[in-house]
């Protein structure tokens, strides 16, 4: 399950990152509040039958199961153990996962940036811009660089997210060239090898792509909006985080 600022959405995976089941996309709750989302997410494991471990992916730093700083939910979420009140809600085993975390382990295992050695940047842009670093095919977890301070005050999210497109009523050609100002100083920062672009903005991509513009590759993800159901199910499996680089408390196996 992928829960995002806008929507939730969910499937049953294969190992082979083909779903098994019906997608489902439901709007996530305002206020969404730990208790609330995870009314709608008990009510996604009662629709696929789910009596195993779950993956759910969550927009916000997640570190050793507790939840930091959420931009996109509810504030309650602060300084919870996430897992541990999700596994009580749903009545199963939960695996937690920042969501383009998840999109990142899902295009490094199988998708854009598998195979791919240097540095991978993943930006899932839909209500926000989260962000997935990969090195060599691991993933440094929870580095949330759409809240990097942006252009006097502002943030990058704030400032080039898809959702101002509806916020400011600005046309496709204007919030790329914003999108660009925070490629830019990213590569900047960053100097990756390729840019892979996830989330809701890639069903548009088609459209925007040749306004999109960087000093190296900036491709969608193999699997576009998906990237976060997939790779939270890949989370959920056993050893399914064994690429994680966890950055506090434990070391990389």
């Amino acid at each position: 399950m992928d829960v995002g600022g806008t929507s939730i959405k969910a499937a049953v995976v294969g190992e082979d990152g083909v779903f098994l089941s019906k997608r489902l996309e439901m709007p996530t709750p305002h206020p969404a509040t730990p208790r609330a989302v995870g009314r709608v997410l008990r009510a996604v494991v009662g629709d696929f039958g789910a009596n195993e471990r779950v993956g759910i992916a969550l927009p916000a730093p997640i570190v050793n199961s507790t939840v930091l700083s959420p931009p996109n939910i509810d504030a309650e979420w602060i300084g919870m153990d996430g897992e541990s009140f999700l596994e009580g809600m749903l009545g199963c085993p939960v695996s937690l996962i920042n969501d383009a975390d998840a999109a990142g382990l899902a295009e490094a295992q199988m998708g854009a940036a598998r195979g791919i050695d240097g540095l991978v940047l993943l930006l899932t842009l839909g209500t926000g811009i989260g962000s997935a670093l990969l090195h060599d095919g691991h993933l440094i977890p929870n580095t949330e660089l759409g809240m990097t301070p942006f252009r006097g005050g502002d943030n990058m999210e704030h400032y080039a997210a898809p959702s101002v497109m509806t916020r400011d009523g600005i046309a496709e050609r204007e919030w790329a060239e914003r999108f660009n100002e925070v490629i830019a100083l990213l590569e900047l920062l960053l100097h990756p090898d390729l840019i892979i672009v996830s989330g809701s903005i890639t069903a548009r991509w088609s459209d925007l792509a040749h306004f999109v513009q960087g000093q190296v590759p900036v491709v969608p993800a193999q699997f576009r909006g998906d990237a976060g159901i997939i790779g939270a199910s890949i989370a959920a499996r056993p050893g399914g985080q064994t690429s994680l680089v966890h950055s506090k408390g434990s070391s990389a196996p």
